[in-house]
């Protein structure tokens, strides 16, 4: 009995060092993958795909109180407008990056990021590590796409979705809408408009 136990124990350990050494191999070849992107913006760069038009998601227009309504910056350059925050991105080698505050109804706002990476793989990436930092069940799928792509994470006054389409990466953070459902529906219109405005 003695032996069937030390075996059984060999056997999960064996599996959990296994395990270990797959995850470590699968992380390597994925920093692997997404390498080091320049730090000027590929030629064929266009986050003017992402800029979202007054009313394109009804009820939402540009906030014109404020001058930084639309911003682009440069890699190492999003300290600017995030400070601290912006070591992750760039860490995962961020391009180019634009930033649009949108007004709604009822004084509902939303904050748009699109980000440029460079390549698929640091979008995807720098999407997984992301996800990551939320506890499995806090945040739920968008509804047309897979968790692989893109989710929502809800709490009581604000919704953020987060997303890749090949180089790109998005946040969509909404607040104050009349309630959560709108919040995520609003954020779902917005992914949809930049998946359709890439094909």
């Amino acid at each position: 009995m003695k032996i069937g136990r030390i075996a059984g124990s060999r056997s999960s350990t064996e599996a959990v060092v296994r395990y270990c050494i797959c995850g470590f191999l699968a992380g390597i070849v994925l920093v692997a993958a997404c390498g080091t992107t320049p730090t000027s913006p590929p030629s064929s760069s266009n986050l003017s795909l992402f800029k979202l038009a007054d009313n394109q998601v009804a009820g939402w227009i540009q906030d014109t109180s404020t001058t930084d309504a639309y911003t682009q910056w440069q890699d190492t350059s999003l300290y600017h407008p995030i400070d601290g925050g912006a070591r992750l991105y760039v860490a995962h080698h961020v391009v180019q990056t634009s930033i649009q505050k949108m007004i709604g109804p009822n004084g509902a706002s939303m904050e748009v990021w699109a980000m440029d990476f460079g390549a698929a793989a640091c979008a995807a990436t720098m999407f997984t590590d992301r996800k990551a930092a939320y506890t499995a069940g806090t945040y739920v799928a968008d509804g047309a796409y897979p968790l692989e792509t893109a989710f929502v994470l809800p709490t009581i006054m604000s919704v953020l979705a987060v997303a890749h389409f090949d180089r790109y990466y998005f946040e969509i953070s909404v607040k104050g809408a009349d309630s959560t459902s709108e919040g995520i529906a609003v954020a779902d219109t917005v992914l949809h408009a930049f998946d359709s405005n890439m094909r």
